[in-house]
């Protein structure tokens, strides 16, 4: 399958073991969040990945990586510097 061109609900339910109702439920989820555009064409809905959002979503997501690897490098430095100070 070419993720690049637009798919149907119906089909990503034929790819996956998903019911129809859990994919609608997950595209509103994305649309609400602008990660997708709905396009009608005749009686199928085809979704569009909005690209430009889904890039500042990962941009935004690495920098929440970085920021707890950060605080979780600088945990992991604790116990020295309090038993140092003893």
């Amino acid at each position: 399958m070419d993720d690049s061109l637009p798919t149907s609900s119906f089909q990503r339910v034929e790819d996956y073991s998903f019911s129809f109702a859990a994919i609608q439920k997950r595209m509103a989820v994305l649309e609400r969040d602008v990660l997708v555009t709905k396009e009608r064409r005749g009686e199928e809905q085809v979704m569009h990945a909005n690209g430009p959002t889904i890039a500042k979503a990962i941009g935004l997501l690495d920098q929440y990586e970085t920021r707890w690897m950060d605080r979780a490098d600088r945990i992991t430095d604790v116990p020295t510097t309090v038993n140092e100070g003893e």
